[in-house]
């Protein structure tokens, strides 16, 4: 691939996280207002309805979305973008890299984690953690060990802190801390409501289903409803 290709492509992921970062702030700082200019709302093309918006905005300071208008698809995308522009640095550049160039890059990788934190997508965190991991061990740098180890012994000894009793599942609550938030993944209770009503049910229960009844052409999408699926048409 052409040097100028990559930094253009870099150059332009970078503004797009920049930006995304910067409404994500604003929102966890201001909430409110800005909460509220950038939730979804119902879309109509002339008299047919297209999308319908949101009717509940999780409270300032938790759970931001920037633009995209959901904490987990904001996760999700600065996770991929992440990945791809701290990739292209380190394969691109790599030691050829000014003390400069190298303080910004670290700059930004903080700043877009610390965002990434803010989200409350752990399935993101989880990606970004792997796919980091990943690049380390094709890179094959020794501190792969460390980033590897690190967060498990941090999972395990948090979890000696807190215990079970305080990390119970409820999908009302709106209100959670960070380390709640990411230790109910290890909790029986989550277990039970992730593969009965939600995304991981159906991608679980759907499947088999679909592949007894109609092995080689499925049915289509929507066809199948369950859990948080249930309703959807298309």
């Amino acid at each position: 691939i052409d040097d100028s290709f990559v930094k253009r492509l870099r150059k332009w992921m970078s503004i797009v996280l920049i930006f995304e970062c910067t409404v994500a702030f604003l929102q966890f700082f201001i909430g409110g207002p800005i909460l509220h200019f950038f939730a979804p709302k119902d879309v109509y093309v002339g008299q047919i309805f297209v999308r319908k918006g949101v009717d509940f905005i999780y409270p300032t300071g938790t759970r931001v979305f920037g633009t995209v208008g959901r904490f987990d698809l904001l996760g999700n995308f600065l996770c991929l973008l992440m990945l791809i522009v701290v990739g292209l640095s380190y394969e691109y550049y790599g030691e050829k890299m000014y003390r400069r160039q190298k303080w910004l890059l670290q700059l930004f990788i903080i700043t877009t984690s610390v965002v990434l934190l803010l989200t409350y997508s752990r399935m993101s965190w989880i990606g970004f953690y792997l796919g980091f991991c990943f690049m380390l061990f094709i890179k094959k740098k020794i501190n792969i060990l460390i980033w590897f180890l690190l967060p498990i012994i941090l999972t395990f000894s948090l979890l000696a802190m807190y215990g079970n009793s305080n990390l119970f599942v409820n999908y009302t609550q709106t209100r959670e801390t960070l380390v709640q938030r990411y230790l109910q993944i290890f909790t029986s209770s989550y277990w039970k409501i992730a593969l009965g009503h939600d995304r991981l049910g159906v991608i679980v229960n759907v499947p088999p289903e679909v592949f007894a009844k109609s092995p080689f052409v499925g049915f289509g999408l929507g066809i199948v409803e369950y859990g948080s699926t249930k309703g959807l048409s298309s």
